[in-house]
């Protein structure tokens, strides 16, 4: 009977540590979440201050910006002019951002440059988390608040080119690819064979292993290196620009 109430008592102990642990955990994390916050409205201030003095930035696109939103044929091809003569050479995607700023807020300087402000604000918020999940969060913060006060990223924000709207789009992509590297790890542990986490392209599968996989990360990277095409298919990943 001796041994049986020590062994009770024995295994009853790791059951009541972790409620110790969580309530300090949540703490730490709440002042964390706090502390994103407050970079996330430095940035917001900076990106906001005196937006109005902008003007409306780059003539150009706030011309066709202008036609797009009132025609709807203009909208759909990214044109210039009404008549839909002259496209513009970027994006859609960008320019139907700020169409819809002037929908709803009316045609001007700040409405255009609305969309890049908070893309920029997003992006801050974003790198926070990819950072976070790889080198944990004193680097995510730190590596969210050189973003926010970096003077170039503010004065691109602060225009209505798309480059904040690019920066943003390539965040979520490197998002994408450490979820999928998260996914594939899990696979490779549980021994299943998952089509879709096979026939991950090899441009991914290279990128997955230089930045987010631990271990051997860079043995394997090596041995993937020795295929062309997947060497091929990074160097286009790598070097694509965008126009």
């Amino acid at each position: 009977m001796t041994n049986i109430q020590n062994t009770s008592t024995l295994i009853a102990v790791p059951h009541s540590a972790p409620t110790v642990v969580a309530p300090a955990r949540r703490a730490t994390m709440l002042w964390h979440y706090l502390a994103l916050v407050g970079v996330m409205c430095i940035a917001l201030f900076f990106h906001v201050y005196q937006l109005d003095r902008e003007g409306y930035g780059n003539m150009y696109y706030a011309a066709a910006v202008k036609s797009m939103s009132l025609d709807l044929k203009s909208f759909f091809f990214n044109s210039f002019d009404t008549a839909s003569f002259v496209t513009v050479d970027k994006p859609p995607l960008g320019l139907w951002m700020q169409v819809f700023s002037v929908w709803l807020f009316g045609y001007s300087g700040i409405s255009l440059m609305l969309p890049q402000v908070i893309a920029g604000v997003l992006s801050v918020a974003l790198l926070y988390v990819l950072v976070r999940r790889v080198f944990g969060e004193w680097a995510g913060l730190i590596a969210a608040l050189v973003l926010a006060v970096t003077p170039i990223s503010i004065a691109a924000n602060r225009n209505n080119t798309m480059d904040s709207q690019l920066v943003f789009t390539s965040l979520l992509a490197a998002w994408a690819i450490s979820l999928a590297a998260d996914a594939l790890r899990v696979f490779r542990r549980r021994g299943l064979q998952h089509k879709n986490a096979a026939s991950l392209h090899g441009a991914a599968r290279i990128l997955c292993r230089l930045f987010f996989n631990r271990g051997n990360a860079m043995v394997e990277t090596h041995r993937a290196f020795n295929h062309r095409h997947c060497f091929v298919d990074c160097r286009f990943v790598c070097l694509g620009r965008h126009r």
